[in-house]
């Protein structure tokens, strides 16, 4: 969410919009799915979960390599 909140807000008026829209919508995707696997997943969650967390942990360490390049 940080990510694309800061780069909305040093952007030119051009992506804005969509910079705030996906500061919102991918946490909201994100943590709706990890909430699903919660809920849904029963015996074998951990098979589900822990590849997932990993995901997390990369996507998260990519946005804040992206961030310091920027």
């Amino acid at each position: 969410m940080g990510y694309y909140l800061g780069l909305a807000k040093f952007e030119k008026k051009q992506n804005v919009k969509l910079l705030l829209l996906l500061s919102v919508s991918i946490p909201i995707v994100l943590h709706g799915m990890y909430d699903f696997i919660i809920i849904a997943a029963d015996k074998y969650i951990h098979i589900i979960i822990v590849p997932f967390m990993f995901f997390l942990w990369w996507f998260a360490l990519h946005k804040v390599k992206l961030a310091g390049q920027g």
